[in-house]
């Protein structure tokens, strides 16, 4: 019986020579982005990771059966064993009490943003610019690109009804623009953080913050920006900042 979330079709990340067989698994954990269930076994090793790639479910269960017994672990949780004979051991990636996930996101929150301040010298450019179609966020000086970062949308407070919407709540996004956080609500459902399972509820302007510290935490983005308007704010997660023209230029352990 397959009791995964997902169809045994559905692709996950691993290695050849685990999907193949020839490897055992002793490392699972489901990430709250869209690559999800992550397959390995040795998760120190830059090789392996270096060497993941999509492979059927399907095909890695009929490798490995003992997979099965991981088919409820939550988003954010990881599994692991010493040996393939041992039974798996599962813990969360992340608090799962309020308070705690609030204060860690809001003190790494603080260290990155203002890193990149510096890096990047985000205070001195003159202008930026938004397109959600290209999912593409820019700082400019004299019209020129200076800083270019690929964007998602977090969600919004609302000046005139004083709430909080998050981005997957809101149909007026494009798809594109939102896909990343598509599994904030399960995690909110998963811990009971009625602020993460609801997509709409009232509060003040700071928690679009707060709810943005926390996204950008869980997904390991880099910079949080707000954007705005006469009747409210956007909060846009921004991730692979560089300098135009120039590529990545920060280092993958960032976070």
């Amino acid at each position: 019986m397959w009791t995964f979330p997902i169809p045994a079709e559905s692709e996950v990340l691993t290695t050849a020579e685990i999907a193949h067989g020839n490897t055992p698994v002793l490392f699972v954990y489901r990430s709250l982005d869209g690559t999800e269930w992550h397959f390995l076994n040795d998760p120190q090793s830059d090789e392996e990771q270096d060497a993941l790639e999509p492979f059927a479910l399907g095909q890695l269960v009929e490798q490995h059966p003992a997979l099965l017994a991981l088919a409820d672990l939550p988003l954010c949780w990881s599994a692991s064993r010493q040996s393939p004979d041992e039974d798996w051991q599962t813990q969360p990636n992340y608090p799962t009490d309020w308070d705690e996930l609030c204060e860690e996101a809001k003190v790494h929150h603080g260290d990155v943003q203002n890193m990149l301040m510096d890096i990047f010298h985000l205070q001195d450019h003159d202008a930026f610019h938004y397109d959600m179609a290209d999912n593409l966020f820019v700082w400019k000086n004299d019209g020129e690109v200076v800083v270019e970062a690929d964007l998602q949308v977090v969600g919004s407070f609302s000046y005139v009804s004083q709430t909080w919407l998050w981005s997957w709540g809101n149909e007026h996004f494009p798809e594109d623009s939102k896909w990343l956080l598509e599994n904030v609500q399960q995690f909110g459902q998963d811990n009971g953080f009625d602020a993460m399972a609801n997509a709409k509820w009232s509060g003040e302007e700071e928690d679009g913050w707060l709810m943005s510290a926390i996204v950008r935490y869980l997904l390991q983005g880099e910079f949080v920006y707000r954007v705005p308007s006469e009747s409210g704010a956007l909060f846009l997660l921004l991730s692979n900042m560089r300098f135009a023209g120039e590529g990545d230029d920060l280092d993958e352990n960032l976070n």
